[in-house]
């Protein structure tokens, strides 16, 4: 449990750190690094899934869903990395100040 929370803790403060340098567009797209088990992406909404793999990339808008036991791990913004385990969602968004 500590794990997942520090992982979380230093995604956070990365991207505090990182989000409004110089360089980094505000255009939110994850990229995926290792994929797992059965992982989709799409647009919640219009339930309209399709499954991941290394050359997906995850928009602003898209819901990311992990099946049990699968794993997916994605890069926000430089520096700032992310790993959503088994039967798990995350939702990509862009921040607006």
């Amino acid at each position: 449990m500590r794990l997942p929370l520090l992982v979380l803790s230093l995604t956070l403060c990365s991207l505090l750190a990182n989000g409004c340098s110089k360089g980094i567009s505000r255009a939110t797209a994850a990229a995926v690094f290792s994929v797992k088990g059965r992982v989709v992406f799409g647009n919640a909404e219009r339930n309209d899934f399709q499954p991941v793999t290394l050359k997906s990339r995850i928009h602003s808008g898209d819901t990311a869903r992990s099946a049990d036991g699968a794993s997916i791990d994605l890069a926000l913004i430089p520096a700032a990395l992310t790993r959503l385990s088994g039967d798990s969602e995350i939702k990509i968004d862009e921040h607006l100040p």
